[in-house]
């Protein structure tokens, strides 16, 4: 999610081990996060590419994000999202896509396919 699709790049930014940076690429595979793509035939490489799931998985690495930094961190986030176009920190929240109004109670409310309010 942040730009990166190929394995020494992960490898670099994680500073993790090639063999624990393979399992975990190959389970974001396996369940359909990422895709491999071939770059390379020779040597052969490949670049691992965030598919449809992989991206609307996007919003809620977001909301965990800033769930920690407000309730979590001592002074501000050790990641934080930043609008390019103004600088300004944003605070991310969840809203509805059809209203853009934020998902919050008492106006919204859980409720089971049986249309019984949780």
């Amino acid at each position: 999610m942040k730009g990166k699709t190929r394995f020494d790049e992960f490898q670099r930014s994680m500073n993790v081990a090639p063999n624990i940076l393979t399992g975990r690429l190959s389970n974001l595979v396996e369940n359909g996060f990422l895709v491999r793509r071939r770059y390379s035939e020779h040597p052969p490489r490949d670049e691992y590419v965030l598919t449809d799931i992989g991206r609307d998985f996007q919003s809620v690495v977001q909301a965990m994000i800033g769930f920690g930094n407000r309730n979590f961190s001592e002074t501000s986030g050790s990641v934080t999202f930043v609008d390019t176009e103004t600088g300004r920190e944003a605070d991310p929240i969840t809203v509805d896509r059809h209203t853009g109004e934020a998902i919050s109670l008492p106006r919204f409310v859980l409720r089971s396919n049986e249309s019984q309010v949780l």
